[in-house]
C-alpha cells in the first residue's frame, strides 16, 4: 500500500502545474487536497466501513493549530508544524432542498468538494471552492439532499472512521488512528517529518 501511495504522490508532484506559484496559501491548499486524496484512496482500499456505508465526511486541519487550541505543553514542538490531519468518518449528513440558494457561493456552511469512488461519496468543506450545481446534483443522487428536511443539516451521528496524520513534506509518511484517539495522546510522538 505504501508503494502505491508513494507512486501516487510522485505522480502528483511531477505533473506540471503551470507557472510557478509562490502563494503559500495555494501551496498549502494543494498539499491538503493531495493529503485528502491519499487518505480517501487508503481508506477505500483498506477500511471495512466501505462495505456498510456509502457516504463519508472528510475533515482536515493543520495539526499545530489544533494543538494550540488544546493547551498542550508540547504545542511549540516542531513535530506538529509539518502535520496535516485528515479525518474520514461514515456520515449521515442530510441537507435540505433550500441549499439550491447556495449554488455559486463560497463558504463553510455546505460541503463544496467531493470525490466519488466506485459508488461511494466522500465530501468535505472548502471555503475556496463554490458550491456548484454539479455538486448539488451529486448530493441529490446519493440522498444527501432531502426534500422534506426542515433544518439545513444534521450532525454526524456516526463516529466510525479513521484519523490520518500526514507529513506535509512527504505525504507518503503518515499514521492512522481511531477517531477516539488523538496524536496528543501518543507517547512518544511519532517522528513523521524528520
Amino acid at each position: 500500500m505504501k508503494i502505491l501511495l508513494q507512486g501516487i504522490v510522485t505522480l502528483l508532484l511531477v505533473l506540471p502545474s503551470g507557472c510557478h506559484n509562490t502563494n503559500t496559501l495555494k501551496q498549502r491548499s494543494d498539499t491538503t487536497t493531495q493529503a485528502i486524496e491519499l487518505a480517501i484512496s487508503d481508506f477505500y482500499s483498506s477500511n471495512i466501513l466501505i462495505e456498510n456505508h456509502k457516504i463519508f465526511a472528510v475533515a482536515h486541519t493543520e495539526v499545530l493549530q489544533l494543538v494550540k487550541l488544546m493547551d498542550d505543553p508540547r504545542k511549540t514542538d516542531n513535530i506538529y508544524q509539518s502535520l496535516i490531519s485528515v479525518i474520514i468518518t461514515a456520515d449521515a449528513l442530510k441537507l435540505s432542498e433550500d441549499v439550491t440558494s447556495k449554488i455559486g457561493t463560497k463558504g463553510i456552511t455546505i460541503p463544496s468538494r467531493y470525490i466519488e469512488k466506485n459508488g461511494n461519496l466522500f465530501f468535505w468543506w472548502d471555503s475556496n471552492y463554490a458550491f456548484t450545481e454539479e455538486t448539488y446534483n451529486t448530493y441529490k443522487t446519493y440522498g444527501v439532499i432531502d426534500d422534506n428536511l426542515d433544518s439545513k443539516d444534521n450532525p454526524n451521528q456516526l463516529k466510525e472512521g479513521v484519523k490520518y496524520y500526514f507529513c506535509t513534506k512527504d505525504l507518503t509518511k503518515f499514521i492512522t488512528l481511531k477517531p477516539s484517539q488523538d496524536i496528543n495522546s501518543i507517547e512518544p510522538l511519532p517522528l513523521l517529518c524528520n
